[in-house]
């Protein structure tokens, strides 16, 4: 789980220090392909579209093979903690798919123009 934290905790500060940059760049409401260039947006778009799914394909991979040794295993407390490995899981691919609505709610709260991380 604190490897998780530490991913949300860089994802966070990497794209709110690049909305910094944006502001820094241009003090209007600067579109994000107009500083970055359209090619490297729309790559960053994807490629964090990519990361999503992967991670929701391989969260549900790594759950099914957890709990499928759980149930074979015997053991009466393998299925508990399997079934909080899985919360763990099911938690981080939330937070992960729900990160760019949040920081641009946070960024248009704080009064950084639309656009500010580039991941629409």
């Amino acid at each position: 789980m604190k490897k998780v934290k530490n991913l949300f905790i860089f994802f966070f500060f990497s794209f709110f220090s690049f909305s910094k940059r944006i502001l820094a760049a241009n003090e209007t409401a600067a579109d994000c392909k107009e500083v970055v260039g359209s090619n490297i947006a729309d790559f960053i778009i994807d490629l964090f579209d990519m990361i999503k799914w992967v991670a929701l394909a391989v969260g549900i991979a790594l759950s099914m093979l957890d709990f499928f040794k759980a149930i074979t295993g015997g053991k009466d407390d393998a299925l508990i903690k399997t079934a909080q490995k899985f919360a763990k899981r099911l938690i981080a691919i939330v937070i992960l798919f729900i990160l760019p609505p949040l920081l641009n709610w946070l960024l248009e709260i704080s009064g950084v123009p639309h656009g500010g991380t580039c991941l629409e």
